[in-house]
């Protein structure tokens, strides 16, 4: 696996996360008859007998695989930051850290660092040449 694969998983697990809790969050709303679903999935204003007992088993599941990839996403950014601090340069750090981290953009963090795209695209993979060299010792 690549450094940028192995950090890309970062985000797409935040991503799956908020996926699942705003499906469990459509679902509570249903079954506590605040709303109704879209037009497509025409239900009353409240869930009766089986509807509510299929709708309540749903939001379980749901919250069993979100906290089944929480606990993936919390363990795999926290690995992620520790090989981090293994990088002898603060620079390759800062960027990783703030693009696989906090989700900023190449364009952003050139911006930010004053510097321009195609520069901080070189820093960027250099940074994560760096960071291979690193998983490939650790994994």
């Amino acid at each position: 696996m690549t450094a940028k694969e192995y950090l890309s998983q970062i985000e797409k697990l935040d991503r799956q996360i908020n996926e699942i809790l705003e499906e469990i969050y459509r679902l509570k709303t249903v079954a506590y008859g605040t709303t109704s679903l879209n037009d497509s999935e025409r239900v009353q204003a409240s869930l009766k007998g089986d509807k509510l007992c299929d709708a309540v088993t749903r939001i379980v599941t749901l919250e069993q695989e979100a906290d089944i990839l929480t606990d993936r996403f919390c363990d795999r950014k926290a690995d992620a930051i520790e090989h981090m601090k293994r990088l002898e340069n603060k620079r390759y750090y800062e960027i990783l850290y703030d693009r696989y981290i906090n989700y900023k953009s190449i364009y952003r963090l050139a911006e930010e660092r004053k510097s321009n795209y195609k520069n901080m695209k070189r820093l960027h993979r250099q940074a994560l040449v760096e960071y291979q060299k690193i998983l490939d010792i650790v994994l």
